[in-house]
């Protein structure tokens, strides 16, 4: 990641815009340089919110039989209903966004995690062991005389690891990580 991160500042640093990060075409003999698109999404991911957004190519691969460039985007929409969105950043945290007003209507069922927060019982999820919380934790420490931050209806997920494993997929075994 810092390889990439160096290469897009130093290229913006020459008033060059890092506009296209290709995924290798499938082609006879290149197959040493090809990577997996999960590997091209992590790379994405990696820059975003830690470079400034000109800095952030958008992630396409060639289609096939002429389909055209096709771009990947990390998936940053979780769940969606009438009245609101789950979104995900890219520090892992998942908090409801509504854009309208509107008043909840319906029955409201117990529920956890993501259907918590698109009811509305929640207004987000936040991974433990953020780098974000790191520092928010040891500024509140430093600074005992600041005025709290207003408390949001917060949950807090326990065994966040900041190089996180794929899963296996559960259909053939195969494993992101692995896959060249």
């Amino acid at each position: 990641m810092a390889t990439m991160r160096t290469l897009v500042r130093g290229l913006l640093r020459i008033k060059v815009r890092p506009y296209y990060l290709f995924h290798c075409d499938p082609v006879v003999g290149a197959g040493h340089f090809r990577t997996s698109v999960w590997k091209g999404l992590e790379i994405i991911e990696g820059l975003r919110g830690h470079v400034s957004g000109l800095a952030v190519p958008t992630y396409v691969v060639d289609g096939t039989h002429g389909a055209g460039k096709i771009p990947l985007m990390p998936n940053y929409l979780i769940s969606a209903s009438e009245n609101a969105v789950i979104l995900r950043n890219y520090e892992g945290m998942i908090f409801r966004y509504a854009p309208e007003d509107k008043a909840q209507a319906g029955e409201h069922y117990p529920s956890l995690g993501v259907s918590n927060l698109l009811a509305g019982n929640r207004d987000m999820l936040i991974p433990d062991g953020t780098p974000r919380m790191g520092r928010r934790q040891e500024y509140a420490a430093h600074n005992p005389e600041q005025p709290e931050e207003p408390q949001v209806n917060v949950i807090q997920l326990a065994g966040y690891q900041k190089e996180q494993q794929p899963a296996p997929d559960p259909r053939t075994g195969w494993n992101r990580s692995k896959a060249k």
